[in-house]
């Protein structure tokens, strides 16, 4: 074997062997000695890191014997060839029971009981790798939160904008625009909207529209009755003033309650809600509508992430379609027609 790099005798430096032990003894590190590979000394904190009781059950034992395999090659080349320097190295390493566990270790050559040694000072890094992975686990999960409320934020004034702008775009393609200064009024909604927008956050990623859906071959739900479920007063304006234009009669309700008592005094073709509405979530009144007619077609809005994860699982079949916000008119049209077709035609797909 050759000679260590560097090496202090500590049986020569200090008064005596056993002023050496009490001070090892009182460190809350791991101190461990090898020689030739094999542990020789370990201190109480080293008993308590490695689940021994005694020194003895830790001497004797091979060096690579408490390395776990992660971090065996990496060992193995530093037995054979310690660093000539003093370094802070991450390892995996081994318990007597065989728990592996993470850690922090040092070390530095030295004469032990007159023969060359090595002396290792090991840290538990266990919990400060899990304060870590916690902390990236909360930082991940602040930031997902943070996204959801800032798109959340932003789904109402960016879905009446794209209800109205669509609206508008679809009223001039039909040549139907309607008098008494209509368009202005969209215009000035869009402009009021997107300031709103621009208050809260500069950009956001929007989901393009179906390019596939054709304006052109738009079905007409007219003469269909239609409740509208929505608590953003401008948003619902401008979702009902194109279903209106379309020929269908629109009722507003801006709670689950006033939906319910609509409804029942005033059944509707069909049902469009947001998942979240006053006065009870989007679930109850589904659940209310459903015992009621349990063929009821229901259009959800969701602005929320995973929206059709978020449904209740006995609502998801083809009556019932989880739409996100801000909604394409055109596919909101499509869908109600699909919904109003006899029972002989074709069923629709759902988005």
């Amino acid at each position: 074997m050759s000679a260590p790099p560097a090496s202090d005798d500590i049986a020569s430096t200090v008064p005596s062997e056993d002023n050496i032990r009490l001070l090892l003894d009182l460190l809350p590190d791991a101190v461990i000695v090898t020689t030739q590979a094999e542990v020789v000394f370990a201190n109480p904190a080293a008993q308590r890191l490695f689940g021994a009781e005694t020194g003895q059950e830790v001497q004797g034992h091979h060096a690579l014997d408490l390395v776990d395999d992660r971090s065996l090659a990496l060992a193995m080349m530093r037995l054979a060839d310690p660093p000539a320097t003093e370094q802070v190295f991450p390892y995996h390493l081994r318990r007597l029971n065989g728990d592996h566990f993470e850690a922090e270790l040092t070390g530095r050559n030295i004469v032990f009981r007159d023969r060359p040694s090595r002396l290792l000072v090991i840290r538990d890094a266990s919990e400060q790798s899990r304060a870590r992975d916690q902390s990236r686990r909360d930082a991940r999960q602040a930031l997902k939160e943070q996204i959801a409320r800032v798109r959340h934020k932003l789904s109402q004034p960016l879905n009446v904008i794209r209800l109205a702008a669509e609206g508008a775009l679809l009223m001039i393609e039909r040549d139907r625009i309607p008098a008494d200064g209509w368009p202005e009024s969209q215009f000035a909604l869009i402009a009021e909207q997107s300031e709103r927008t621009a208050q809260i956050l500069d950009t956001l990623r929007i989901d393009e529209p179906d390019p596939s859906a054709s304006s052109a071959a738009l079905p007409q739900p007219a003469g269909s009755h239609i409740l509208v479920v929505e608590n953003d007063p401008a948003a619902a304006a401008a979702l009902s003033s194109y279903l209106s234009a379309q020929g269908c009669r629109v009722s507003l309700a801006d709670s689950g309650r006033d939906a319910w008592d609509r409804f029942r005094n005033d059944p509707a073709d069909v049902v469009i809600t947001d998942l979240l509405v006053q006065t009870g979530d989007g679930e109850d009144l589904i659940t209310v509508l459903r015992d009621f007619d349990p063929l009821l077609p229901i259009i959800v809005t969701t602005a929320r992430p995973g929206g059709a994860d978020r449904l209740d699982a006995r609502f998801r079949d083809e009556r019932c379609v989880v739409v996100k916000k801000p909604p394409p008119l055109s596919e909101i049209t499509r869908l109600i027609a699909a919904f109003l077709l006899p029972p002989s035609e074709e069923p629709f797909t759902s988005c």
